[in-house]
Order: structure tokens, then C-alpha cells, then sequence
């Protein structure tokens, strides 16, 4: 069976764009991108998929930039969406509310060591492409 997305959706406080259809049994959740730049997206955790991208209007986006962001970020070498991914995941101020300050911290760590981890491997791939 095709399903096909849904389309861009404009509403008076976001801009929605569909990435990936969801799947019968998706656990979705809401994770955060970027807060400083207002971007979040649905994603189905058990698959590990994005399902929709959401900008906030408040932070000036629209339909036309908030589809180039997606389109830029897909030509990166992926690392960018990890990265994306999981410091949405991982949300410290999720955490924090949680966690004791001393986890707080490890976790704080933790992620600028897989930030920098997928930083060597995104300049490894482009090294690997360039010799291609």
C-alpha cells in the first residue's frame, strides 16, 4: 500500500512540513531541534524517523525558508541530523527538570563527546568522497 505525505501545513503560529508518512504502532513524541531557531519535529521513536519538521512563525520562518532549511540539511552528510536528533532527544532542560545537577552534568558531557565524535566522522566521509 503507497501513502502518500501530507502537505506543508501554514498555520497562524507554525509551518509543518511532512518528512515521512507514519507507520501503524509509531510512538511519536515531540522533540526539539533547535530552541534558540524554533524548529522541532514529530518523530517516531521506534523507527527512529522524523515525521514532521515544525518552525515556529515567531522565530520569521516560512513556507519558502523553512523548506530550504530541510533541503540543506538533507544534502550534509547525515551527522548533521544525528547531531540534530539527538540534542532534541536529549533535551538538558528536559533532563535537568529529572535528573539530579550531577547527572546534568554527565550528560552535558556526554553530548559534547558525540558531538565531536560525529564531527571527526562527518570530516572523515568528506575526505572519503573527496578521494572518489
Amino acid at each position: 500500500m503507497e501513502v502518500i505525505l501530507k502537505e506543508p501545513e501554514v498555520t497562524e503560529d507554525y509551518v509543518r512540513i511532512p518528512v515521512a508518512n507514519k507507520e501503524e504502532g509509531d510512538r511519536i513524541r515531540t522533540i526539539t531541534i533547535s530552541e534558540d531557531e524554533g524548529i522541532k519535529a514529530l518523530y517516531a521513536g521506534n523507527r527512529k524517523v522524523v515525521l514532521t519538521y515544525i518552525f515556529a512563525k515567531e522565530k520569521d520562518w516560512d513556507l519558502a525558508k523553512a523548506k530550504k532549511w530541510i533541503e540543506d540539511h538533507k544534502k550534509e552528510s547525515g551527522s548533521s541530523d544525528i547531531k540534530d536528533l539527538l540534542n532534541g532527544l536529549i533535551s538538558i532542560k528536559e533532563v535537568g527538570r529529572i535528573l539530579s545537577k550531577e547527572n546534568e552534568e554527565l550528560i552535558k558531557k556526554s553530548i559534547t563527546v558525540l558531538n565531536n565524535l560525529l564531527d571527526k566522522l562527518a570530516t572523515k566521509q568528506e575526505v572519503e568522497n573527496a578521494e572518489r
